[in-house]
């Protein structure tokens, strides 16, 4: 169910570029309005996604994943009532923090729930959330938006994403309680994560040089 809802929260990424000309003409959106809907997404992650993740890791996977999905699909029923272009994009930015806070916080909670021998099987799924919700959403919002508004397509995407959010949540609150990691002493190594290694750096700027080749 935790792979289930990373994918749900990914409608929310595949949805716009199909339905992006309904969009432009309902809306009267520009050129630039519309760019800046369809790459919100990416921008939002580029600036939080480094302190989300940390922030998730503090006040807890389980809590924040279940507000990041409240999150996307509150802000995705907003943006089915929208009445121009801007508003849009103030809502695309909610939804882009919540799913940044699902996909965040949802890995550590998959390698909490499975068992020992599964648990690179789980997170190997997990790698493929992304490409497997945005492909669903383009797949399907084709035949929707021939038959109904592109605001039907944002609610329906919302109200499956707080579908799954109960189990998530019922997950959460089956799960016992992390222990608490207390700092490194004076002189012991760093996480090996630390943004302090120059490791770390070069490759954040391979993925990120790699990400704008890809959306350029």
């Amino acid at each position: 169910m935790l792979i289930s809802a990373g994918i749900a929260a990914s409608l929310q990424v595949g949805k716009v570029p199909v339905a992006l000309p309904y969009l432009q003409t309902d809306l009267s959106m520009s050129l630039v309005q519309s760019s800046w809907v369809v790459s919100i997404f990416a921008l939002v992650a580029a600036a939080g996604a480094a302190f989300l993740g940390m922030a998730a890791e503090r006040l807890g996977q389980a809590r924040m994943a279940v507000f990041g999905l409240v999150l996307t699909a509150t802000a995705g029923l907003a943006g089915s009532v929208v009445p121009d272009g801007y508003t849009l994009l103030l809502t695309r930015v909610g939804e882009g923090f919540g799913f940044l806070l699902t996909a965040t916080s949802i890995p550590p909670l998959i390698y909490r729930v499975a068992s020992q021998q599964h648990r690179r099987t789980a997170l190997a799924l997990w790698s493929l959330f992304l490409p497997t919700g945005s492909f669903l959403m383009m797949v399907l919002s084709g035949p929707t938006l021939a038959v109904a508004d592109w605001r039907v397509l944002w609610v329906a995407t919302s109200i499956l994403i707080l579908c799954v959010t109960v189990p998530v949540f019922l997950v959460g609150r089956s799960m016992p309680r992390a222990p608490a990691t207390s700092p490194p002493e004076p002189g012991q190594e760093s996480h090996p994560l630390s943004l302090a290694r120059p490791a770390v750096v070069i490759a954040a700027m391979t993925f990120g040089l790699c990400a704008a080749c890809i959306l350029s």
